[in-house]
């Protein structure tokens, strides 16, 4: 995948230093997540549009949709003229409705089963996501190299979110989404309502083509060298200060302090 010239060279995971929190440093291991999990109701929620399908399409898509889903009929015991009916009669003028309602049902829970994403953002000095996600300031930022991450052949797709307005929700159509190509999974786990664009946020996404994966099939190992640099929030106690400093001096990670400017509502910091 070539990299676009927006794509940072560090990307920033905020985290408290509380059990699984501290992982990314103390065992090297990140959690791709559900979107279930997520907090935003629209998140990975973009519906294929079947409303968009016009006649001429309609047998277009049946015909791909039996071809990519042969060997899955086959080992059901059922046969293309009768899923071909049945689709026919389906994406009739009268039923479409209800078969975009379903099939958007069935991918939501698929997207929720099978894709696993790693919500990073390309800034460190976020004063809301150092509250919302550091535990009130008293966390720690993690910096990663994006690039080692993008072609560390963990993930499937990385790249920045987009927040397009509501004039720009994302399209995606039947005959785009039956090819398959992972565009489609990319435009809908990459586009979020520009309130979220606070966040600045980059992701790293896994689709479990195989199995569905359990919890511990979520979490991922990366070696030290992944780790550009560490920053310690404002208000982290010294206790937890003194343990983040530790394991940085000893794989050789930079680590800095948080500070507050003065006489502005900005975030600072200073190499330890």
């Amino acid at each position: 995948m070539e990299t676009p010239e927006n794509y940072p060279e560090i990307v920033y995971k905020y985290r408290p230093w509380k059990g699984v929190g501290k992982k990314p440093l103390t065992h090297f291991e990140l959690y791709l997540a559900s979107p279930k999990d997520f907090n935003d109701p629209f998140d990975c929620r973009i519906p294929v549009n079947f409303l968009l399908l016009k006649e001429e399409g309609k047998n277009q898509y049946i015909d791909e949709y039996i071809k990519k889903h042969k060997n899955t009929f086959l080992r059901d015991g059922r046969n293309e003229i009768e899923i071909k009916k049945f689709l026919q009669t389906r994406l009739h003028n009268s039923n479409i409705e209800n078969f975009h309602k379903e099939f958007e049902e069935k991918s939501f829970r698929m997207y929720d089963q099978r894709i696993g994403i790693l919500s990073l953002s390309i800034d460190w000095n976020n004063i809301l996501m150092w509250s919302h996600y550091a535990r009130e300031h008293s966390g720690y930022c993690i910096g990663f190299y994006e690039e080692k991450l993008r072609n560390s052949g963990l993930f499937d797709n990385g790249g920045p979110v987009s927040y397009p307005s509501e004039e720009e929700y994302p399209i995606i159509h039947p005959l785009e989404d039956i090819k398959g190509e992972p565009e489609t999974i990319f435009k809908n786990s990459h586009n979020k309502a520009k309130d979220w664009f606070y966040e600045k946020e980059y992701r790293l996404t896994k689709f479990f083509h195989k199995e569905i994966p359990t919890l511990n099939c979520r979490q991922i190992h990366i070696n030290s060298d992944y780790i550009a640099e560490v920053i310690i929030g404002l208000r982290t106690p010294e206790a937890h200060k003194a343990k983040i400093i530790k394991i940085c001096k000893k794989k050789g990670i930079k680590v800095f302090q948080v500070k507050q400017v003065e006489f502005k509502f900005l975030l600072d910091r200073d190499e330890i």
